[in-house]
């Protein structure tokens, strides 16, 4: 293959890859949030009560964690291709029985086997993103995938409530994500692809000649909106794509934000708005490098299991944040939550710092 097309199949192949999972991220994340949408309708039409509502939120994070890890696992051994198109299908699948219950015992069951499947979601596609783009821009292309989650997210309550006030039924909300979900499925099964070697390609380092790229290769076969959008990219241009020196500054930013916080609270309610704008950016940039970060600390062929135990942590923090949050807001008031996440924040700080340690003496600066 000459160069000429070498790097022409490269380019196409590679829009056409984060193109595809960009999509799948955010019909994944259409179908995910139709529940939320649909809940109170839902809930006054069979019966369920808040109780068991809360219950099941917070089952379906602890799944959806255990999910992301195990899956992550299966991810490294089945080509993405393979993998994506048939997660799709069963979501499509379990939207529509969710559609169609009238037992709200069904209903949660199917709610929490929602979560074990788009528990599988991620990993793949971190697993393509190692595979098809390099350290040295990495980042760029991840941040701009990664807005899925936004579009998604925004995307999914529009849709909801513009079928649910169209039909005046709630099963609609699930219905028109599943056929999204399925159109996605073949659209996935068409173009997603496995690794470039699969095609007589060049190990994407090779091809962009990135020395970082070739190190983590070779280390690794001895081995084994705002804030999100900006991080990816501040870390390729301005830190020699360091994610965790990025990090560092970003948690500096979090706690800015927090500090802000605890001295405008009395004082004006914009100042309090701009910190919490702050507190976002510091949240979402690390939480995005942190997986880009973890990507890039495993073998392209590992990245699915490497991603998916971060992603089994973080969904089980986040279904301890709920309970124990408000417990302790009811003993020691705001002042003992901001203590709380001000301790958090400064552990992350430290624990960066020693990722940056051990990382500067992994590879060649």
């Amino acid at each position: 293959m000459s160069n000429n097309k070498l790097d022409a199949t490269y380019k196409r192949l590679r829009w056409q890859i984060i193109i595809t999972t960009f999509l799948t991220y955010t019909v994944m994340y259409i179908s995910r949030k139709a529940f939320a949408a649909a809940a109170p309708l839902l809930m006054t039409d069979l019966g369920m009560t808040t109780v068991q509502f809360g219950l099941a939120s917070s089952i379906y994070y602890i799944l959806y964690g255990v999910s992301k890890f195990s899956s992550g696992l299966l991810a490294d051994k089945i080509n993405p291709r393979l993998f994506l198109a048939p997660v799709l299908v069963v979501i499509a699948i379990i939207n529509v029985g969710i559609g169609m219950t009238n037992s709200v015992n069904m209903l949660l069951a199917l709610y929490c086997l929602t979560a074990v499947v788009q528990g599988c979601g991620f990993p793949p596609i971190a697993k393509a993103i190692s595979q098809w783009y390099s350290k040295s821009e990495r980042g760029g292309w991840y941040s701009l995938w990664n807005t899925s989650h936004n579009v998604g997210g925004a995307l999914a309550p529009l849709i909801a409530s513009a079928v649910i006030a169209y039909t005046g039924n709630w099963r609609y909300a699930f219905y028109v994500p599943a056929a999204i979900t399925a159109v996605q499925a073949v659209i996935a099964a068409i173009l997603m692809r496995g690794k470039p070697e699969n095609y007589g390609l060049p190990n994407v380092g090779e091809w962009r000649n990135d020395t970082k790229q070739l190190e983590i290769n070779k280390r690794s076969e001895a081995g084994g909106i705002l804030g999100g959008l900006t991080s990816g990219i501040i870390s390729d241009k301005f830190f020699g794509a360091d994610r965790w020196k990025t990090i560092l500054i970003y948690s500096f930013v979090l706690i800015a934000g927090m500090v802000g916080v605890v001295f405008t609270i009395h004082i004006d309610y914009m100042l309090v708005a701009l910190c919490f704008f702050i507190i976002g950016a510091g949240i979402y940039a690390p939480q995005m490098l942190f997986a880009l970060g973890i990507i890039e600390a495993s073998h392209a062929d590992g990245a699915g299991a490497a991603t998916g135990l971060k992603g089994g942590v973080t969904y089980i923090g986040a279904a301890l944040a709920g309970a124990p949050i408000a417990m302790i807001e009811t003993a020691y008031s705001w002042s003992g939550v901001f203590t709380l996440l001000a301790a958090i924040a400064v552990t992350l700080v430290v624990l960066t710092c020693v990722i940056i340690r051990v990382d500067s003496k992994r590879l060649p600066m």
